[in-house]
């Protein structure tokens, strides 16, 4: 397994410490992605303790307005969902992200957040978004299987077809300048190493 670059680590963090400016870094994809693992993972090596995963925002819009459909959808990809689907969600989940993003900022605070309907057309720009596009298939089955976020029964042919669409809207609205996109088919310690590589080019450390 490819070892992490602490060379990069290291000036990153001396970055962190020093910028007028948190560092934001947003993480999409879709469910079982691996947005989750790693966040936790970066947020360790780069000492950020503020992490958020939009899914447990959902999940409290959800039991405040248990029969709101749009809220509903956000946390089911059992069933199909179109581009229009998700361009809603994303809508909804972006006034809540630019809210946390405004106040980190102006906090002076360092954070990652991570979810499924990050679309960066609707983002506050003061953040440095990462996107992990499924290229292998088979993997992605196997990191579902093995993920805490979704039951393995609930995985059937149609259900992991319905997955690899969204999968396809996500990578289409993601093809932007400024959206660094990494592959489920690296290994977590070559996607860390492209973010600390991508990081230090955005943000022009020497």
């Amino acid at each position: 397994m490819e070892k992490i670059n602490y060379n990069l680590v290291n000036k990153i963090k001396k970055y962190i410490r020093n910028a007028k400016h948190p560092l934001i870094i947003l993480i999409s994809g879709v469910n079982g992605a691996g947005k989750t693992t790693l966040a936790f993972h970066l947020s360790n090596i780069l000492e950020i303790k503020q992490r958020v995963s939009l899914g447990s925002i959902v999940k409290t819009l959800i039991a405040i307005n248990p029969k709101k459909k749009d809220y509903l959808k956000m946390n089911n990809y059992l069933f199909p969902l179109s581009s229009k689907d998700i361009q809603k969600q994303a809508l909804i989940i972006s006034k809540v992200t630019n809210l946390m993003i405004s106040k980190y900022h102006k906090g002076g605070v360092s954070c990652i957040i991570e979810g499924v309907q990050l679309l960066t057309r609707y983002l506050d720009k003061r953040c440095i978004q990462f996107h992990i596009q499924i290229t292998n298939p088979k993997k992605y089955n196997k990191q579902l299987r093995n993920s805490d976020t979704r039951n393995p029964r609930h995985l059937s042919e149609n259900v992991f077809g319905n997955l690899l669409e969204l999968n396809d809207i996500l990578n289409n609205e993601m093809n932007l300048p400024g959206v660094y996109i990494l592959e489920n088919s690296k290994s977590l310690s070559g996607n860390i190493n492209e973010v600390l590589e991508k990081l230090i080019i955005n943000l022009n450390i020497k």
